[in-house]
């Protein structure tokens, strides 16, 4: 049964895309054959989005206007001092629902947006896998390797996207 997808208000989309822009992470994924599920045939990949935060509230609205799930973490370390930890809530989305998600946000993504994008197209080059040869079996029949290929560089991509944004800025001396 497919989740039915929420209809995402401008309002919401803005609020979620600074929210995002600030906490979120789109992750692009590739799961191994072995942990793709009973009768698998290849790899399976997918986009999710996430926000973690210690304030259930935020996430809540978020989970209530734009769809998605929430979880909280369970284990905590203590502080330094000693004190524990506040709980950290997680808000997730994943495949269909992410692209839903991202389509409406991503006019008014900043940091993010190019990371948006690009799972955007993945998802949109390979829906048209979903339907065939036979509607709703997921992975369950072979693509071929060239695909499987083209789906790894989209990973790769990602990957490295995230990597550019994280790098430390390079500090060059000042012209004499």
């Amino acid at each position: 049964m497919r989740k039915l997808l929420k209809e995402i208000a401008r309002e919401d989309a803005i609020y979620f895309a600074g929210l995002f822009d600030g906490e979120g992470c789109v992750g692009l994924w590739e799961r191994d054959i072995k942990h793709s599920g009973i009768g698998r045939k290849t790899p399976y990949f997918s986009i999710d989005l996430s926000v973690s935060n210690t304030n259930v509230e935020v996430l809540e609205h978020i989970r209530r206007t734009i769809g998605g799930s929430l979880g909280t973490s369970n284990s905590y370390k203590l502080m330094k001092n000693g004190k524990p930890r506040r709980k950290l809530h997680r808000w997730a989305a994943q495949s269909n629902e992410s692209y839903h998600i991202l389509k409406a946000a991503a006019p008014f993504l900043i940091v993010k947006r190019e990371q948006a994008l690009l799972a955007m197209e993945f998802h949109e080059t390979t829906r048209a896998f979903l339907n065939l040869p036979h509607p709703g079996v997921y992975g369950k029949l072979p693509i071929s390797d060239a695909e499987v290929q083209r789906r790894r560089s989209y990973v790769q991509r990602m990957k490295a996207m995230k990597q550019a944004t994280y790098a430390p800025a390079t500090v060059t001396a000042p012209l004499s």
